[in-house]
């Protein structure tokens, strides 16, 4: 059973009233301490509560995961925003006008700023390092082990040059055998790097003959690689299938008919199915999931193919749907880093006003860390719903703003969504 582009659907009466958002939370927004948060806090809630009702109406735990940590920050967030707020406009009005007791004030207002921003951070950090830990391990799944050596041979002009790109092949099976936790994998790659271990004992092995060998190696470990994406993402395994068959039938009263079993079991297979779709989406982004739903079974039924042609078209599709799937992991990654780098810079701002540092090496701190947040808000809005590297700023414009133009002007063709995967 694949999973299929139904999952789109509101599952919530609250949803009249709450944002249209995706259960898979929007990267490229970490909240580090500003008082400038106030403007979007409305929205990030509504649109973070709709996640968290959508993904606990159809068990999805990345995505409960996700919004709890963000709506734990909110409170957090609202409080620091206020009384970084109130700090700013006493300092203003009293640079205007004396008043009495402004400088008490502001400092009695410090300690409470400082320590909630340090907690903000700490929040922030939890969520970002939870995503970047499932975006790594994400990219270890799918990275080939081969292609720089295939891509090396190409160029060698030498036995001793081939036998060393062979020997670096097989070092790199074997560490790709140790660091599998799937033990049907875990078979597979032992059996490819066997393969090359045999090969490496044939005398006299040519450049092309490597190449030819090399490759085959490569198809083979792509189809392993996707038919594991495919299974993790896409399609429900046997026990998750018995699974929906027991919960089935506990959910339903004893003595239902085979139709009401059976719609029941319908019901919760797309909600299972629904829950990867949402973790491969969250992972490389809607568009790119959609991409990879409808073209990873018939690349892998020709690399499956007796037809060496069809496997060579096969390989080359599966090459580009796998580079895709790697450029828009790295892109979040890098995504991720860059927030944490922000977010313990902001910490360290605001650790030096709690301490007594001087305001002004703080100040610089903080600028620092809100021009590296910012810089990181464009980036990730810019280039993760476009194909490979490129940037468009229309994807810029925060969701909110979208969101209320909607609701003032519905029936405008104004930008209203995201143009996915665009080129240029």
């Amino acid at each position: 059973m694949t999973c299929c582009s139904i999952l789109k659907k509101e599952c919530t009466p609250l949803s009249f009233f709450l944002p249209k958002s995706s259960v898979v939370m929007a990267a490229g927004e970490s909240q580090i301490p500003s008082a400038s948060n106030i403007l979007y806090l409305p929205y990030s809630f509504l649109s973070t509560l709709s996640s968290l009702i959508k993904s606990r109406a159809i068990g999805d735990v990345e995505g409960e995961i996700d919004a709890h940590i963000r709506l734990s920050g909110m409170p957090v967030s609202l409080l620091h925003s206020l009384l970084s707020f109130s700090t700013t406009a006493i300092e203003i009005t009293n640079s205007i006008t004396s008043i009495s007791g402004s400088k008490a004030i502001c400092a009695a207002l410090l300690l409470p700023m400082s320590i909630t921003g340090i907690a903000l951070c700490g929040i922030e950090a939890l969520f970002e390092g939870n995503a970047l830990k499932r975006e790594y391990d994400f990219l270890q799944q799918i990275t080939p082990s081969l292609e720089e050596q295939l891509r090396e041979l190409q160029k060698a002009d030498s036995p001793e040059k081939i036998e060393e790109l062979l020997q670096n092949s097989l070092t790199a099976l074997r560490q790709k055998v140790e660091s599998c936790q799937d033990p049907e994998r875990k078979k597979v790659v032992q059996t490819l790097a066997t393969q090359l271990e045999n090969a490496l004992t044939s005398p006299g092995i040519m450049p092309v003959q490597a190449q030819t060998f090399l490759s085959k190696i490569q198809r083979a470990e792509l189809q392993e690689s996707l038919s594991h994406l495919q299974e993790e993402f896409l399609q429900l395994s046997p026990t998750e299938i018995e699974k929906i068959k027991h919960l089935t039938k506990i959910k339903l009263p004893r003595g239902a008919s085979p139709q009401e079993l059976k719609d029941k079991e319908s019901t919760l297979s797309e909600q299972f199915l629904e829950v990867k779709y949402n973790n491969l989406a969250r992972r490389v982004q809607p568009w790119c999931a959609d991409k990879v739903q409808k073209e990873l079974r018939p690349i892998l039924e020709k690399l499956r193919s007796a037809d060496s042609t069809a496997q060579i078209e096969g390989q080359k599709q599966a090459e580009d749907l796998a580079k895709t799937l790697r450029t828009q992991g790295k892109k979040k990654l890098l995504s991720h880093i860059v927030a944490l780098v922000a977010i313990t810079i902001s910490a360290v701002g605001f650790t030096a006003l709690l301490i007594g540092c001087p305001f002004a090496f703080a100040g610089i701190v903080l600028a620092a860390a809100s021009t590296i947040a910012i810089a990181n808000y464009f980036y990730t809005k810019g280039t993760l719903d476009c194909e490979g590297w490129h940037f468009s700023f229309v994807n810029c414009i925060p969701e909110w703003i979208r969101y209320l133009y909607r609701k003032v002007c519905p029936i405008s063709q104004a930008p209203t969504s995201l143009m996915p995967a665009t080129k240029a």
